[in-house]
């Protein structure tokens, strides 16, 4: 159960979760920068978000130990994959620090599904899942953060397609 509520987080971090208005973009960048990394952005989390809910579907509904190393590993991927995206978008520079935040807190998350899904010791998982669940909630506040860089509303429901 508590594997689901995390990928059931998990799932929501790319472009789900409450967050403040959006705040008002900075007049010196140029609006087509802006709009050009908000769809960038908006694209890799529906994208991030589509795999993740495939996972939801499949391994990551059961609860045997194999099964969740599946899901932790596909996740890793997933995740990979949303980095490697952020990274090939160019941000407005108001936006650049929390767009590097979010990279490196995903990198963070990457290795703690890595580690989760290759280790062979109960007592670690233990500790691998428990430093996936402290760091979701910084995942989830530095994606708001960029969120509000590019002018994006809030999150939309679970599973929805984020929109600027």
């Amino acid at each position: 159960m508590r594997r689901a509520l995390l990928l059931a987080a998990l799932l929501c971090v790319c472009g789900c979760g409450s967050s403040p208005p959006p705040s008002t973009p900075s007049a010196s960048v140029d609006p087509r920068v802006r709009a050009a990394a908000a769809q960038a952005y908006t694209a890799a989390a529906a994208t991030a978000n589509a795999a993740k809910a495939s996972l939801q579907a499949g391994p990551c509904t059961r609860s045997d130990n194999p099964s969740l190393k599946a899901c932790s590993s596909g996740l890793a991927a997933v995740e990979q994959t949303y980095e490697n995206a952020l990274l090939a978008i160019t941000f407005p520079s108001d936006a650049q620090a929390d767009a590097n935040a979010l990279v490196a807190i995903d990198k963070k998350v990457i290795a703690e599904e890595q580690a989760f899904a290759a280790s062979a010791n109960p007592q670690a998982d233990s500790a691998d899942f428990s430093a996936i669940e402290q760091d979701d909630s910084r995942l989830a506040a530095a994606v708001a953060a960029l969120r509000r860089d590019l002018g994006l509303s809030t999150a939309p429901p679970l599973g929805a397609t984020p929109t600027p």
